[in-house]
């Protein structure tokens, strides 16, 4: 029941929306497994296997199979930075459920859950609205707007799906015996949907769409509201498209986040995700990898497909990508085979008890058709999948089995477990050293963000900025002060973060830069090295202006004018600045094109007025 508070897990780390949430996850597991284990091997009881159970291992076997065939190492263990969904949170979502299912769940108990999930919702909608009234206890994530809700979620995509999720328990609870839980249902029925609305989340207003006509077509009191619910999400529609942009200011909705981008570039995205499946149909790249997929799939393809995501704004093509075809599959089977449990009456005709939990994953499925899951979504599917599913376990006679091979199976279970909470644990800790280290440099206290960074590079794992940012913290230490050991110490930060994770586009990009300062400082054969790691940058990210304008760079000083203009002129074109203007006049000036030269300088003062270099350069051209 814990799993339905996930969402109000928020803790002050960089990735505060969603570490903190995946480490009360793995905890809340350890805790179940404990349980599961006194009642089993200190009780005596037995354990059950669902109907569904052999779906879940197929499942669990094909993402092991894909980590293990992966070409991106441990990286898949962890997954994505901020996103986490990694093989071993894979595994706890699995395990989650078999723990859920080894319970009878009275009709009483599934009620407690959705009135435990309800308001949990509830107060997640509120600090959502509060959020577009101007009233938040924290930054969003940057790229998306104030005026959209995100809340505990940090994302209104998320935020949306979540309470799309959980709309149809708010709804069931107001048709409970109780008087105080049909106003909670009705109070949170009201929230949910205001928040689902101020999220502007697309994929999300349709799930709830669907979710209600399901609600009405089962629930004969609820039919008549059928054309209520199309004309509201009808109106919904027409007022994020016409009348919210003047409310917010004459805003286009197309800017405000990446969920509202058109279709035209979701279907960009979706091709992208077809080209990774094409090339690894059976068992994927490794979960939670698309990120590191996507740019290098769209150099494969030979075609500019204008976009850098870092997921494929399609669950179901997501989980193909990364985990298979027949993984994908079976985790739809999955969602299909627990809804078609719950929609199913009972003997004399009434709704089974878990039935509002069964509209819950259609809302659910709707939504991942045009958006991605967080593991605050995924545990509480998960949760809602073994509760339905415990109706119909069967009790396993573990008198075959021996003590001693009971004992050995949750040992391992455990030790994987307490594992899991020490990583993530850890990793909590490494991210909270990472966002104090940045608050710490932005306010000047070296010494202390020194300390700090090197805190949160010793404890992190998989694929995090930790190693990037201290790398880049000891070239503008050694930028500053001029010290040789500084920009050593950045050299080996930055090489250990490009091993960590070498498919990250960012982690070259600095190291490029470190390069050429170590070109300069320590050794010219730096140089070389800088160039290799630009080139592989921009290999990864094709539109990176800071990787072309240090190619740029590297061409000028090693005199090669026409290859140094044409990076130049691209970092230019896509950021412009000052100091890119200024050597690429320096290097039209090499190559005799002194009109061009002139215009490029001309540019840089306009960017930077007064800036001396620039000037003196422009007064010796018309010299």
């Amino acid at each position: 029941m814990t799993v339905a508070l996930l969402p109000l897990t928020v803790f002050s780390t960089r990735a505060m929306f969603t570490l903190p949430k995946v480490t009360v996850f793995v905890l809340i597991n350890l805790v179940a497994v404990a349980l599961l284990f006194y009642r089993c091997i200190v009780l005596g009881r037995s354990l059950k296997k669902p109907r569904l159970f052999y779906l879940v291992l197929s499942f669990i076997s094909l993402a092991i199979i894909s980590a293990a065939n992966s070409r991106y190492g441990h990286l898949v263990l962890f997954g994505r930075y901020n996103a986490f969904e990694g093989l071993i949170v894979l595994i706890e979502y699995a395990l989650a459920y078999f723990f859920v299912v080894q319970y009878s769940w009275s009709e009483k108990d599934i009620r407690d859950i959705g009135l435990a999930a309800v308001i949990s919702a509830v107060l997640v909608a509120i600090v959502g609205i509060s959020q577009t009234f101007g009233f938040s206890p924290w930054r969003t994530q940057q790229g998306f707007d104030y005026s959209r809700a995100a809340s505990t979620l940090g994302n209104p995509v998320f935020l949306g799906v979540y309470l799309a999720t959980v709309w149809p328990l708010a709804v069931g609870l107001t048709k409970d015996q109780s008087s105080a839980r049909r106003i909670i249902g009705y109070v949170g029925a009201f929230f949910l949907l205001a928040g689902l609305i101020l999220a502007l989340s697309r994929g999300a207003w349709l799930a709830w769409l669907v979710a209600s006509v399901v609600l009405a077509l089962y629930d004969r009191r609820l039919r008549v509201a059928v054309p209520a619910i199309i004309i509201g999400a009808m109106f919904v529609g027409l007022a994020a498209s016409t009348l919210l942009p003047n409310f917010l200011g004459g805003q286009d909705l197309r800017k405000m986040a990446i969920s509202t981008a058109s279709a035209e570039s979701r279907l960009r995205i979706w091709r992208g995700a077809v080209g990774i499946i094409e090339s690894e149909p059976l068992l994927g790249v490794g979960p939670d990898s698309f990120a590191w997929s996507y740019p290098e799939n769209q150099l494969d393809l030979g075609t500019d497909l204008g976009e850098r995501t870092s997921n494929a704004h399609n669950y179901y093509l997501q989980l193909a990508a990364t985990l298979g075809l027949p993984a994908a599959a079976i985790f739809i089977a999955l969602l299909i085979g627990a809804v078609g449990a719950a929609l199913k009456k009972e003997a004399g005709g009434t709704q089974r008890p878990d039935f509002y939990m069964g509209v819950a994953l259609i809302g659910y499925f709707v939504a991942m058709l045009t958006g991605v899951s967080v593991v605050a979504n995924t545990a509480l599917v998960w949760l809602f999948i073994g509760v339905i599913d415990s109706k119909d376990a069967k009790e396993i006679q573990l008198s075959r089995v021996t003590s001693l091979a009971r004992g050995l199976v949750f040992s391992a279970v455990a030790v994987f477990m307490v594992g899991a909470v020490l990583v993530y644990a850890s990793l909590l800790y490494a991210d909270w050293n990472y966002r104090y280290a940045r608050r710490l440099r932005a306010i000047g206290d070296v010494p202390a963000a020194e300390r700090r960074f090197l805190a949160a590079v010793r404890f992190g794992y998989g694929d995090n900025p930790y190693g990037r940012d201290a790398a880049i913290f000891y070239l503008q230490k050694a930028r500053s002060q001029r010290s040789k050991g500084d920009l050593v110490r950045g050299l080996q930060l930055g090489e250990a973060a490009v091993r960590l994770n070498p498919y990250e586009a960012e982690n070259h990009q600095a190291m490029s830069e470190i390069y050429l300062v170590a070109a300069k400082a320590i050794n010219p054969a730096y140089q070389r090295r800088a160039e290799k790691t630009a080139r592989l940058a921009l290999n990864f990210n094709p539109s990176s202006a800071v990787s072309y304008y240090n190619l740029g760079l590297i061409y000028l000083k090693g005199r090669r004018y026409a290859s140094a203009v044409e990076n130049l002129e691209t970092a230019a074109d896509l950021s412009p600045s000052a100091k890119k203007y200024f050597y690429l006049g320096q290097a039209h000036e090499a190559l005799g094109a002194r009109v061009k030269a002139r215009a490029a300088y001309r540019r840089a003062l306009s960017l930077k007025p007064g800036w001396d270099e620039a000037e003196d350069r422009l007064r010796a051209l018309k010299g």
